[in-house]
This record gives structure tokens, C-alpha cells and sequence, in this order.
């Protein structure tokens, strides 16, 4: 399949506000936004402590909808997001600030969750679980663990098809309980 960003170009990627919508609307097509039980909002710049809106800040947060009698809440964290510029921050720093945000919504209640970070057209795919953060790469049919780095470029074809893949993974199996 061919990368509908192959021609979005340098400029484009190179101011974070273009790569977060660009991932905003590539994520709500993962998945389903609306106002019913188990669908999902995503939530810009989430706070890890709802209550607190000082300090960190994810750039985008997917959580489920959950039906609570007159009302609804949010689930845990399912996926966390946090994207850069092409001139940004680099991976591993982009990596840290991942996991200090989820190291700081799990004091609320503990989760396991996928995260992505991104730098312009480049993407890292990670795993929350048990309070470690961890790289993941494309194993054929599902995410594996790896020590080092691993980053995919979404205007690359072959880069794309793998960035799909693992986006419908991560939404075909959530991490975390889905009841609050």
C-alpha cells in the first residue's frame, strides 16, 4: 500500500502542530470516536492527573468511553501519544517524556498501555507495561520488544505498511481493563 504522506514534504513534517493533527486524524481512524459506551475519545495535551493542569502534558491521549448510569467516564490510558517537529527533540528524549508521563498517571491507578512518539514523518512505537517503557518493532504479526531504538518513516511505503499494521494491532488488543 502506498503512503498518502509520500508527498507531504519536508516543510510540512517540520512544525509540530502539522505532524499532531496529522497523527490526531490518523489515529481517529484506529480508533472510533463518538459519544457512545466503548467508543473512544482522543484527548489533546492530557494531563497525566486529570485535576492537575500544571507540568506534563501528552500531545494526544486515546482512552474508551465507559457508560456509567447517567453519565460517562474515561478508561485508563490505551494509547499515549507525544509528537515533535522534524527538528525536535530527538527519540530517546521524546522516549523519557513518554515515560514520565506515564510513570505519573500510573501513581492514580496502575495500567499498561501502547505509546507512539514521533519526530516529522518518523514514528517509534513503544510499550507501557508493568511501569517499564519499552521500543517495539514489527515482528510479521505482531509488536516485539527490542533494546534499541527502532523508528519508521510514514512517507516510505514499506515504513507505511508496517505503521498500519501496528496501529491495527494496537487497537485490536488494549493493554489495560476497560472498566473503571
Amino acid at each position: 500500500m502506498s503512503s498518502p504522506y509520500a508527498n507531504y514534504g519536508t516543510a510540512f513534517f517540520g512544525v509540530e502542530y502539522r505532524v499532531n493533527g496529522l497523527w490526531n486524524n490518523l489515529l481517529s481512524q484506529f480508533y472510533k470516536t463518538g459519544a457512545a459506551d466503548k467508543d473512544f475519545i482522543i484527548s489533546p495535551e492530557a494531563y497525566p492527573k486529570p485535576d492537575d493542569t500544571k507540568g506534563l502534558k501528552a500531545d494526544l491521549l486515546v482512552s474508551s468511553l465507559i457508560s456509567k448510569g447517567s453519565g460517562f467516564s474515561i478508561s485508563t490510558p490505551m494509547l499515549v501519544y507525544e509528537g515533535k517537529g522534524a527538528n525536535g527533540d530527538s527519540f530517546p528524549d521524546i522516549m523519557d517524556q513518554l515515560e514520565n508521563w506515564l510513570a505519573e498517571a500510573a501513581l492514580l491507578k496502575p495500567f499498561d498501555c501502547w505509546a507512539i512518539g514521533t519526530r516529522g514523518s518518523q514514528v517509534a512505537f513503544l510499550v507501557w507495561q508493568q511501569d517499564t517503557i519499552q521500543w517495539l518493532n514489527w515482528g510479521g504479526s505482531k509488536p516485539i520488544p527490542v533494546s534499541s531504538q527502532k523508528v519508521f518513516d510514514i512517507t516510505k511505503d514499506a515504513d507505511w505498511n508496517t505503521v498500519v499494521a501496528m496501529l491495527a494491532f494496537f487497537n485490536g488488543n488494549p493493554l489495560q481493563r476497560i472498566d473503571v
